[in-house]
């Protein structure tokens, strides 16, 4: 495993800097190092020094297309060659793109375009969006691992060249494989569009016709990872082979080819994606080589050498994890099993499961994993479900019988979405980064091998660094913050999440569908199932739509406003969300609460929610806002809904404005709000604006952010910074 681990830390270390330097490093001490103790085995020199080459080549690939740069960006016209492409099942395809320059780029159109293809694309190019959220899909980093840094978003393409005589054949053979995939899912789901999304996805790896709501039921459950086709699913499809290889008493070297083949196939079937190819290659490895260990490497090595980057995927990295907790460690957690008094079978299904569901816990704060040992249990029951889904596929196909596999469907689908709605009313958050788990986990791992090397000499470091985390965590949590501001990347809109030990509070959550979604997933990520007090500033639809959607799904206790009658904003808003005009008046009399200047809310020890405006609120809109400050550890936040300069001005000639050290700026930067009078009087050091990108009303307009220049806030906004979040105490 040696070659593998040196070549893997490579491509990490050149991954990380940048740089070709760490190869070259490494390199030099590989042939210093294996020359000095190897002098009279030259074959053994010779390997090394190839080796040193490859190592170089990775390194170099790394870097050249890391600080590779295009010629411009922006809107303009791009001359860029498809490297490769990616059809989907709703008709859509993803294309990478080389552009001139070297850089690589990601563009998603219709599908049509091949490999080789030379494009003149008329669009606008960009960097990827960073996560604007906690617990959002890191894109830019998920491409920057592919070593794609740029986004192209094409208004007009133009194929200005073919692609030469293999790319060609290349590209009529992936259209054939395509269409006969999308015969295949439309002969297997028989018309019923449910099963057809979920075959797409599990099968074949193509999320694009699941639903968001399915998608996310499989983030909850920690099934994510079986909506790319991986080694879970390649020893379902291949389960038969190795038997029937066997049966039939085929020579190794034949038995070896022709499972490489009945790999190969299903590569072909299931669109050759990172994560086809890579459970590809170790299950062609793994059957093919002498032992595990060797073909583990070998795995690892060709897919290194094809692609270095594979080294920076999740999904490599998870992958490796679990192939090497197999070799390692599967017999003895069988024979655990079986010793517990599981029957030999059983315990032979359960412990693969088992075995590589452990592997994945020390990637707990990369892939957002919840650490629950109910959520543990849906992932293994899932997987195992998976995994009897493609056992049966082939064949069931073949003889035209689909029920098994269409049931393992319908019972996964069941099985994740009542555990998402398990982990949803339990409040399970994601796993918090940190290396407190990845040492107990790499101790725990050194402590069941048998006595050897690493055992030896790697125990008594881990656990030096076990210590010094479990230390870190300590102090961590003596010194938190007494409360945690979260301002949300809601376009734009306002909300503001308020998290403390005890109670959390939602001032406002945007427009319905991000309340709806965004909010949702932002309360899933920190596992709390449902708010204790939800504020409305006022019933504009891009403030208290999102409140709605909430209070429907489940997710408020108890909702506050300022106002809970009827006038024209309260109209709007119910007719933006679509509210049925049969339960308006119930909703206004029996849910919601008024609250008034004065009123007071502890939401923990020395953390106290005050209400300083209105005294009394005459309607819904903007004028009428509540204006709230939140103190907590010597700290005061200002909230201020969409208030005017009038209503400001009225506010500082009562005296109830306190001087505070965040102010949540009004009416998302407009130039109507946030007057230098009022500046004056709350003297802020942070302003945040919450406020959507290219947004039609100019917001934050020149003036307002020149004030709060000139009164020495340091302006953060949503739309820039993604979400804000500020701790206190």
């Amino acid at each position: 495993m040696l070659p593998a681990i040196i070549a893997v830390i490579t491509c990490i270390s050149s991954y990380l800097t940048g740089s070709v330097i760490p190869s070259v490093v490494i390199s030099l001490v590989l042939i210093v190092g294996g020359t000095a103790f190897l002098r009279s085995e030259p074959a053994l020199i010779i390997c090394i020094a190839l080796s040193a080459v490859t190592i170089v080549y990775m390194g170099f690939t790394i870097s050249t297309r890391l600080n590779a740069l295009p010629d411009k960006t922006g809107n303009g016209t791009y001359l860029c060659r498809v490297v490769k492409a990616e059809y989907r099942s709703d008709g859509s395809a993803e294309y990478r793109c080389l552009l001139e320059g070297g850089a690589y780029a990601v563009m998603y159109s219709e599908a049509g375009l091949a490999g080789g293809d030379m494009l003149r694309v008329g669009g606008n190019l960009t960097e990827p969006d960073k996560p604007g959220n906690p617990g959002e899909f890191d894109f830019a980093d998920h491409l920057r691992r592919q070593g794609i840094c740029y986004v192209l978003w094409p208004d007009s393409i133009e194929v200005t060249a073919r692609g030469s005589g293999p790319d060609i054949l290349t590209g009529i053979v992936w259209n054939t494989v395509y269409a006969l995939r999308q015969r295949f899912l439309d002969e297997f789901s028989r018309g019923d569009a449910d099963i057809r999304a979920l075959a797409s996805a599990l099968f074949t790896g193509d999320t694009s016709l699941l639903s968001d709501d399915s998608i996310r039921c499989f983030r909850l459950t920690n099934c994510s990872h079986l909506l790319a086709v991986s080694g879970t699913h390649f020893a379902g499809f291949l389960l038969i082979i190795p038997h029937a290889l066997k049966a039939l008493k085929v020579k190794k070297r034949l038995a070896a080819a022709a499972f490489t083949a009945c790999a190969f196939a299903i590569g072909m079937f299931t669109g050759w994606s990172d994560s086809v190819t890579r459970a590809f290659v170790m299950s062609a490895c793994s059957f093919a080589s002498r032992d595990g260990p060797s073909g583990m490497s070998l795995a690892v090595l060709i897919m290194l050498v094809a692609d270095p980057f594979a080294a920076m995927g999740t999904g490599f990295q998870l992958s490796f994890a679990a192939a090497c907790a197999i070799l390692l460690y599967l017999s003895s957690v069988q024979d655990k099993l079986v010793g517990l008094g599981m029957s030999e079978t059983f315990a032979g299904l359960i412990a693969p499961a088992l075995t590589v569901t452990a592997a994945m816990l020390p990637f707990c704060a990369v892939t957002g994993i919840r650490l629950h040992p109910f959520v543990l249990a849906v992932q293994i029951v899932c997987s195992l479900i998976v995994q009897t889904a493609c056992m049966f596929l082939i064949p069931g196909f073949a003889l035209g019988i689909n029920t098994p596999a269409i049931f393992c469907l319908r019972l996964l689908e069941k099985v994740t979405g009542t555990g998402a709605a398990a982990v949803t009313s339990a409040g399970i958050g994601s796993a918090e980064p940190g290396g407190l788990l990845t040492a107990v986990c790499v101790l725990v791992l050194l402590l069941l091998l048998p006595h050897c090397f690493a055992k030896r000499h790697l125990t008594g470091p881990v656990c030096l660094i076990l210590a010094l985390c479990l230390g870190v965590r300590v102090a961590r949590f003596i010194c938190r913050p007494a409360a945690q501001v979260v301002f949300a990347d809601v376009g734009q809109g306002d909300c503001c999440l308020i998290i403390t030990d005890d109670k959390t509070c939602l001032i406002d959550a945007g427009v319905y569908d991000e309340g709806a979604g965004t909010v949702r997933d932002i309360l899933d990520h920190y596992g709390i199932a449902s708010v204790d007090y939800a504020f409305m500033s006022h019933w504009d639809a891009d403030h208290a739509g999102g409140i709605i959607a909430l209070y429907g799904q489940g997710r408020i206790k108890t909702l506050y406003s300022g106002f809970n009658g009827r006038d024209e904003d309260v109209e709007a808003l119910f007719d933006a969300v679509g509210f049925p005009e049969e339960l308006e008046d119930g909703f206004l009399d029996g849910c919601v609460e008024t609250v008034v200047a004065g009123d007071e809310f502890e939401l923990d020890t020395g953390v106290l929610l005050k209400i300083i405006a209105p005294v009394r609120a005459e309607g819904g809109g903007n004028v009428d806002s509540l204006v709230m400050t939140l103190e907590a550890g010597g700290e005061t936040v200002l909230f201020t809904g969409d208030i005017g300069i009038e209503t400001e001005e009225q506010l500082v000639l009562s005296g109830v404005l306190p001087d505070c050290d965040v102010l949540k700026v009004a009416h998302h930067g407009s130039k109507y709000s946030t007057s230098d009078l009022f500046l004056a009087e709350v003297s802020p050091e942070i302003a945040v604006i919450s406020v959507g990108k290219n947004n039609f009303y100019g917001h934050p307009t020149p003036e307002c952010l020149a004030r709060l220049t000139s009164a020495g806030c340091n302006v953060l906004r949503t739309d820039t910074e993604g979400a804000v979040v500020i701790s206190l105490g």
